[in-house]
């Protein structure tokens, strides 16, 4: 099976120290999203900056077999969409020209909105199931809602990844059932590839994931599934 991303000699550091006591490989199959678990301090939001080509410490290649620390600068939008864990935004702002910043990195400041970018802005709100959030302002939103918007804006930049870090993590459990159906439409309705931290354990239990878990920066765990042992073994749970 392809891969979409794949790293190999995959090394993490911790500020300027390595956490990683044998670097590591894992293949990511295109069709299945990627997951990545682990305790805190595992190194899962080191590893999504190595996916990204913002550390220089591993080998990591896209479907072309191109290795990210390759990319210029402005292609980087169009190949990663990402949303972090937490992230500032302008409490003011509607959310309709919130999402129109998404075309920023193809646009450029002075040029126009393209043909056809507010109908890209309300498909990408509809796909979300938040249509109706058009004309509130961020600030007016709940967390969950707000999560969604930053995903919609990272789709509208049309990635070839989606990257994000722990995104349910302030969200109550209907919200993260909804945010993760809400993932499962845009891999479904665009084909885009996804690539999660969590600790939805028993939502990535639902969804066809490609797991790995990580432990004080090492590979504990690189499969398909993951079973209540391992679950246990990872999070040290055993009594």
């Amino acid at each position: 099976m392809s891969h979409f991303i794949k790293g190999k000699n995959v090394s993490l550091r911790a500020g300027n120290k390595n956490i990683t006591h044998v670097p590591f490989e894992f293949n990511f199959p295109k069709g299945k999203w990627a997951a990545i678990i682990g305790p805190n301090g595992a190194g899962k939001s080191t590893l999504l900056r190595e996916l990204m080509g913002l550390a220089s410490q591993s080998e990591v290649r896209l479907e072309d077999n191109r290795d990210v620390r390759e990319l210029k600068r402005f292609e980087i939008p169009s190949v990663f969409g990402f949303v972090p864990q937490e992230q500032l935004y302008p409490r003011e702002t509607k959310v309709l020209d919130f999402l129109r910043l998404a075309f920023l990195p193809r646009m450029g400041w002075i040029n126009p909105l393209p043909p056809g970018a507010d109908k890209e802005i309300n498909d990408a709100l509809e796909i979300l199931g938040n249509l109706h959030l058009s004309d509130r302002t961020l600030g007016q939103l709940s967390t969950g809602e707000r999560q969604k918007i930053f995903l919609a804006r990272a789709i509208l930049q049309k990635p070839r990844i989606l990257i994000l870090d722990e995104p349910t993590s302030h969200l109550d459990p209907g919200a993260s059932v909804q945010f993760w159906k809400a993932l499962q439409n845009i891999h479904l309705e665009t084909g885009t590839d996804v690539v999660i931290s969590t600790h939805d354990l028993s939502l990535i239990q639902k969804y066809d994931v490609t797991v790995l878990a990580l432990k004080k920066g090492d590979r504990f765990h690189h499969d398909s599934n993951i079973s209540d042992d391992l679950i246990s073994e990872l999070f040290d749970m055993k009594e």
